[in-house]
């Protein structure tokens, strides 16, 4: 995963952007401020991939800024769009959970943010803090 030409981005704004929606800012503060301290903030350029469908698990990812595209494939259909994603929504945790490669694939429609998580920064995280779903 490469980061973009983009300036980077405020890393508190950002802490601020994904707390005020979505899936982390319903969890217990001690879990947020772990995924906040082991999130990597990462600047997509448009059309630039978080990751492909058969990739390793790697981590999941958190959207602050801009939109993804959700690809799929099925027989005979080719890789195709299935939806877009924005600001707190948290994608590929699926492939990280069942320990599998991945099965969908992440675009930036246009100039994008997103925190990451590596599965190691998680492990480490679900052992520290009990409220850790």
């Amino acid at each position: 995963m490469s980061g973009s030409s983009q300036d980077p981005p405020d890393r508190k704004d950002a802490i601020r952007k994904i707390l005020s929606t979505g899936w982390l800012a319903d969890q217990a503060a001690a879990f947020q401020n772990a995924v906040m301290t082991e999130a990597r903030l990462v600047s997509y350029d448009p059309g630039q991939f978080t990751h492909h469908i058969g990739d390793d698990a790697g981590g999941f990812f958190g959207v602050v800024d801009g939109t993804f595209g959700v690809m799929g494939s099925g027989p005979g259909s080719g890789v195709v769009l299935g939806g877009i994603v924005h600001r707190g929504t948290w994608f590929g945790h699926g492939a990280m959970i069942l320990g599998r490669p991945r099965t969908l694939t992440f675009r930036a429609m246009e100039a994008s943010v997103a925190f990451t998580v590596p599965v190691a920064a998680y492990e480490r995280i679900a052992r520290a803090v009990p409220q850790a779903p």
